[in-house]
């Protein structure tokens, strides 16, 4: 009985830095620090492969260049968060009360994720940022998560610029949208049925809407879909320009009988 050989789980390839699966798919391999660094290409074709690691060993190099000899490889969030802080400090276009609130952001993001300051930047997931996002979504207006959300992406910036991490996974957190309020005006039946309690009420409420009417009777205010209550109208932006002697003598043309309190 002849014994099978075992079948390695990487392969080499021709292409340097590329390393093959044994399921077909290609990952980067590439050096910092003495440390390897592995990244997946999410692909099992050659030539994509080689494209994509072509980007990787760009981004690898430039942040192997800006990386900082004292960054640890184990930085948590709440470091991140700091450097974060102290880069909004030193950017003095950005107003003071812009500051706060972006902390005050931040704060509330550490409220709604249990743990997060404390936890390595590196073990943190697409799946946890998912998960936060849709609890957090539940509770939070949109505009509220749309900024917090954004401020953990910022956060993990830091590190990728460190060279922690070499993407972020709050990438995958989708905006919320927003809806913008729409004013709806009282239906005829619901208005006159204010004029009406109006008209029963004190008399000063009837003062007030024969000012907001510029002198207009509350007859012609109720009716709304009036030829006669357009003209009045035209009257009235006329009126602001002229003496109140005119504006009497122009609702008197019209037919219109002038509020007591403007008379």
């Amino acid at each position: 009985m002849k014994l099978r050989k075992p079948t390695k789980t990487w392969k080499r390839t021709r292409t340097q830095n590329l390393i093959r699966h044994k399921s077909g798919s290609y990952y980067a391999r590439a050096f910092a620090g003495g440390k390897e660094v592995w990244k997946s290409l999410r692909t099992s074709h050659l030539s994509v492969a080689q494209a994509k690691l072509a980007e990787f060993l760009k981004e690898h190099r430039k942040r192997t260049s800006n990386g900082n000899g004292e960054v640890s490889a184990k930085m948590t969030f709440g470091e991140a968060a700091t450097t974060h802080l102290r880069n909004l400090d030193d950017n003095l276009s950005i107003k003071p009360r812009t500051r706060d609130y972006w902390r005050e952001v931040l704060l509330a993001l550490g409220k709604s994720w249990p743990g997060l300051n404390e936890t390595e930047v590196r073990k943190i997931g697409q799946s946890d940022c998912k998960k936060w996002a849709r609890v957090y979504a539940k509770t939070a207006s949109p505009t509220r998560y749309n900024n917090t959300a954004a401020v953990l992406r910022h956060v993990l910036n830091v590190a990728i610029e460190a060279g922690v991490i070499y993407s972020n996974p709050a990438l995958v957190v989708k905006r919320a949208a927003i809806r913008s309020k729409q004013n709806s005006l009282p239906i005829t039946k619901k208005f006159n049925a204010m004029i009406a309690e109006m008209r029963a009420g004190p008399q000063s409420r009837l003062d007030k809407l024969c000012r907001l009417g510029g002198g207009l009777s509350i007859h012609r205010l109720s009716n709304r879909r009036s030829t006669t209550n357009r003209v009045a109208r035209r009257g009235f932006w006329r009126w602001r320009d002229r003496p109140a002697r005119r504006c009497r003598y122009r609702h008197e043309e019209l037919g219109i009988a002038p509020c007591p309190a403007n008379s």
